[in-house]
């Protein structure tokens, strides 16, 4: 599980290591013990969190990442999602995990939250390729080819990523990479267009 071996490794994959990671998730998993185990500053919360709950979390001290696992449905139309977008996020020192199964998902708060997200981690998806070339033209326009054979390669393992880097300090020749796991080299996409 992509998540779990991040949030393992979470001191040497993030800049700040996170003083506490709070999983918010939909149904328990066995996975979860093994994180509890694994994970000490981890902490489990079933359903989507409310506005009095991400203030309380946003208090405490430090870089704190915060992981909705299987809540789209209930985030897709939330006020609290957005707010934790557009303001809880940059006061609070935290940082958002969302993990969707769909890119472009209806709901009031899922554009706003395609559009603050700073990194996508996509999977293989052979399901609806037609997701992947509208984001491809969207973040890439004009360089939609570069983009998709970039996607291509990267999934072309099993269950290895193609990252998007849209975070505004990066390098734009770092924007498309493998995965940047801990003593992992990832493979950087360029453009040839």
């Amino acid at each position: 599980m992509y998540t779990k071996n991040l949030l393992e490794n979470a001191d040497g994959m993030f800049q700040v290591p996170p003083s506490k990671i709070f999983y918010c998730y939909s149904i328990w998993q066995s996975v979860f013990d093994e994180m509890k185990s694994a994970i000490p500053n981890i902490e489990f919360f079933q359903g989507f969190p409310f506005m009095d709950v991400l203030s309380e979390w946003g208090t405490l001290q430090g870089h704190k990442v915060l992981v909705l696992d299987d809540l789209m449905v209930e985030s897709a139309d939330s006020k609290e999602l957005i707010h934790l977008l557009t303001v809880g996020i940059h006061h609070n020192s935290i940082t958002l995990i969302q993990i969707l199964h769909n890119l472009y998902c209806k709901g009031k708060a899922m554009r706003t939250a395609s559009l603050n997200c700073h990194y996508f981690v996509l999977f293989r998806n052979y399901r609806d390729q037609l997701q992947i070339q509208t984001l491809g033209r969207q973040i890439f326009p004009g360089q939609s080819k570069y983009f998709l054979d970039a996607y291509k390669k990267a999934t072309s393992v099993a269950y290895r990523p193609l990252i998007i880097d849209l975070n505004p300090h990066t390098d734009k020749t770092y924007q498309l990479t493998t995965d940047r796991g801990v003593g992992q080299t990832p493979i950087v996409y360029h453009s040839t267009e």
